[in-house]
């Protein structure tokens, strides 16, 4: 059953109102009974009771923000984990994300400072314990009454472990995303740190580094391109803050800070009105300017685990490659996802171009080596088979319901029955079908709102193939 504002859970929390939503449940104000103080609940999404990776999760959460005694994070009260209830009661701050307080503007520089040096030392904190947050973003920065920052939505966090290394595994928010893990390799501290970098660029200019017409192009400007300074794009901004941002934003990890410890000294210095030393951060360079888009996008993905593609399949490119729009477990703030109907893998393969910077002081870019990604279905018929595969996967990891994968599949049937028949105008109709009940099951909720874009981009490109053929 949906929790609703007035239950009563464990005898002892009494919900107030909803805060925010998510694809894996929803966030309540709440009011702790037995204490008296108020609370945030967040509360697991009725189909997922019984399912054990939803559970997993909720318990990784408990376990990644249990393991952090820190003033800039969400203190963890309770968890509840069994066969009736799965939620976890966590400290309520009573102020707005900072994505709500960026959409008031660009902060001032100083502003930027402090609130980038607190998450900063959630961050030396939390890597200290092994643990890398891997959706660093604005909606997960809370700002308390008395001025501090807190870190929350340690849903998707991992424990670094030195001998895993899987790749094919990416999940987070585009804007905010590392190369590396938009190639599909395990996040790190560093990954943090990079997401940081984008957020302090927003901070101080009103928009991320790297802001595309689909979540596609941001990927492949996350990959390829090189920012402008941001003091190209606000008046004010000091050079010092320049070259903290160009080394945070290093497509490279070894180039970034070499640990949140490492940052704090830089802002440190930057906070007192001083350079960071050369010794330990290059001075900025004359940057390609990349197109510039007033309007930033806040898409997460999906943070379950997706394996690399095999036979060709470019399921970890539509669901990892793309990340694309999932609230990551118990967001506390609604996001929106980008529309990607027309965004394909192949917008990837090759660098976002930049008009060249000028001056006498201008020097290329330096290229950066980058992983291939899966390799494209070579006929339509493998496309609908990656596109099945991606609804099982979906069901699979709590994103798509079984009513949804059925009635979803049927098109995918009929498609590929007229294909046989060599009618790919008549597949690519009942493709065109299966994107049309696509949207009428995500309206009903059978289909996670993050998860959607990522099927109607792959039926998208199935369909021009189909029209190609």
């Amino acid at each position: 059953m949906t929790s609703q504002p007035d239950d009563l859970l464990a005898g002892r929390y009494r919900l107030v109102e909803p805060l925010g939503s998510g694809g894996m449940g929803q966030v309540f104000r709440a009011v702790d009974e037995e204490l008296g103080r108020d609370v945030a609940v967040k509360v697991l999404a009725p189909h997922l009771l019984d399912d054990p990776r939803a559970k997993e999760r909720l318990r990784r959460e408990a376990r990644s923000a249990a393991a952090l005694t820190h003033p800039n994070v969400v203190t963890l009260y309770d968890t509840i984990v069994d066969d009736e209830q799965q939620f976890l009661v966590m400290e309520f701050v009573d102020g707005p994300t900072l994505a709500v307080r960026l959409e008031e503007g660009p902060l001032p520089e100083l502003e930027a400072i402090r609130i980038a040096d607190e998450v900063a030392a959630a961050l030396e904190a939390a890597h200290a314990q092994g643990v890398v947050h891997c959706d660093i973003k604005p909606a997960n920065l809370l700002l308390h009454p008395d001025g501090r920052v807190k870190v929350t939505d340690f849903g998707i966090a991992r424990v670094v472990d030195a001998t895993q290394t899987t790749t094919g595994q990416v999940y987070g928010s585009v804007p905010y995303i590392a190369p590396e893990r938009a190639r599909g390799e395990l996040a790190g501290p560093s990954s943090d740190l990079y997401a940081l970098g984008c957020i302090l660029y927003e901070m101080v200019t009103g928009q991320p580094p790297f802001v595309g017409s689909t979540p596609t192009d941001t990927l492949s400007q996350h990959l390829h391109a090189v920012p402008r300074n941001p003091s190209e794009l606000r008046t004010g901004v000091s050079a010092g803050l320049d070259a903290v941002v160009v080394r945070l934003l290093a497509k490279e990890s070894a180039d970034r800070h070499e640990d949140a410890t490492s940052l704090r000294r830089d802002l440190a210095r930057l906070a007192a009105g001083t350079r960071p030393s050369d010794a330990t951060l290059p001075l900025p360079s004359a940057l390609a300017p990349t197109t510039r888009i007033d309007a930033p996008t806040d898409v997460a993905a999906d943070p379950t685990a997706v394996p690399a593609p095999t036979r060709g399949r470019r399921i970890a490119w539509v669901v990892a490659g793309l990340a694309l729009a999932m609230v990551t477990g118990f967001a506390l703030a609604d996001t929106s996802p980008n529309d990607i109907a027309d965004a394909t893998p192949s917008d990837l393969a090759s660098p976002t171009e930049a008009p060249p910077a000028t001056g006498p002081e201008a020097t290329a870019p330096p290229s950066t080596p980058v992983s291939e990604p899966a390799p494209e279905p070579t006929s339509a018929e493998d496309a609908i088979a990656d596109l099945r595969g991606l609804l099982v996967e979906g069901r699979d990891d709590g994103l798509i319901s079984d009513k949804g994968v059925t009635e979803l599949d049927k098109y995918l049937a009929e498609a590929l029955e007229k294909l046989g028949e060599s009618k790919p105008d008549d597949a690519a109709k009942e493709v065109q079908e299966f994107r049309k009940k696509l949207g009428e099951l995500e309206r009903d909720g059978d289909v996670d709102s993050g998860f959607a874009p990522a099927l109607d981009a792959a039926a998208n490109d199935l369909t021009r193939m189909l029209r190609s053929s």
